[in-house]
């Protein structure tokens, strides 16, 4: 179409101009008016063909412009899709390579101290320490206490021992869930005034915790229960009273075992727990053994809490001259580590 116009337009360009006529010849004036009008059409034709390519090269600019625009954006899009592919997998291999979080121990450690002076001459120390390990497939807890007491009254030449006691529990966990636990505890104790000179023993059973609740960083609530079988000896031996000192016969402990933990957060300052446990031998003598711990801690500072206790330990078949139960009030600062 534009060759054609080019043609067209040269051919009218170069038509030889009619004849000169004499100026009054109306023939004359209308040829050279035609030729005018040819040459102007000739020169209009040459605007439009001008025209015309220049719109056409301004459509293929435009174009060219627009597949430009939608490669860059192409381009881009793929430069994104592999920047964030990249960053998606450096992040993934700095997790993978990231050392887990650290598993550190916690614990408390409850001190108590009574002293008199004057016509009693009276020193109580009571001490207990709870620690604890977790990691997500393992538990590890360390119990321990000790107790020491001595009285001397006004004019006496000699002292009472009135506490003289301690023991140490260490207990394994292998979580198979956050519900279900297999665990092994062993341990010994050791209390005088009830002629136990040592008790070594042994454990293994299945933890069950039957609720957590938690409320933001806060335990609200929790009970878990132990289902065990015990296996222990009790040496004994009279230290105070009537024909001390001698030695006693030891008995065996061979008795399934369950225990009992609770725990309530009255506020994020005040936490209530009940710890209990029971056992009955199997053999010689029928033997029920019974500790139960209620303590209220109420939190002081974020690592000081004052801590209020009762314990009973009640023992069915007790050594010679002993009696039954025991019970322990007791006033004592916590410390969290």
């Amino acid at each position: 179409m534009i060759l054609l116009a080019l043609l067209l337009a040269q051919t009218v360009a170069a038509a030889p101009a009619a004849p000169a006529a004499p100026p009054d010849s109306r023939a004359a004036v209308a040829a050279e008016q035609a030729a005018v009008a040819a040459q102007k059409a000739a020169e209009a034709a040459l605007r439009a063909v001008e025209a015309l390519e220049r719109s056409q090269r301004g459509g293929l600019t435009v174009e060219k412009a627009a597949d430009a625009t939608r490669a860059a954006e192409t381009a881009a899009a793929k430069t994104a899709e592999a920047a964030a592919a990249k960053a998606a997998d450096a992040a993934q291999k700095a997790t993978l390579a990231a050392p887990p979080n650290p598993v550190i121990w916690s614990g408390t450690v409850a001190l108590g101290l009574i002293a008199l002076t004057g016509n009693s001459q009276t020193i109580t120390f009571s001490t207990n320490g709870a620690f604890e390990r977790k990691s997500p497939d393992w538990i590890v807890g360390i119990k321990t206490y000790a107790a020491y007491g001595n009285n001397t009254a006004a004019g006496a030449t000699s002292s009472t021992v009135t506490a003289l006691a301690a023991g140490l529990q260490v207990r394994g966990d292998r979580r198979f869930s956050d519900i279900l636990s297999i665990y092994l505890l062993g341990g010994v104790d050791t209390d005088h005034l009830k002629s136990i000179e040592s008790r070594p023993f042994g454990e293994s059973g299945v933890s069950i915790i039957w609720f957590d609740e938690k409320a933001g960083d806060l335990q609200k609530s929790t009970f878990k229960t132990d289902f065990g079988f015990r296996y222990g000896h009790e040496y004994r031996f009279l230290y105070y009273g009537e024909g001390a000192p001698a030695r006693q016969d030891g008995v065996d402990i061979i008795a399934p075992r369950v225990g009992a933990f609770y725990r309530y957060a009255i506020s994020k300052d005040v936490i209530f727990s009940e710890d209990a446990s029971a056992l009955e031998n199997l053999v010689g003598t029928t033997r029920a053994l019974v500790v139960s711990t209620t303590k209220l801690s109420s939190r002081l500072t974020e690592k000081v809490a004052l801590g209020v206790g009762f314990a009973v330990s009640y023992d069915s078949a007790p050594p010679p001259l002993k009696v039954r139960t025991d019970t322990a009030l007791t006033v004592s600062l916590e410390i969290g580590l």
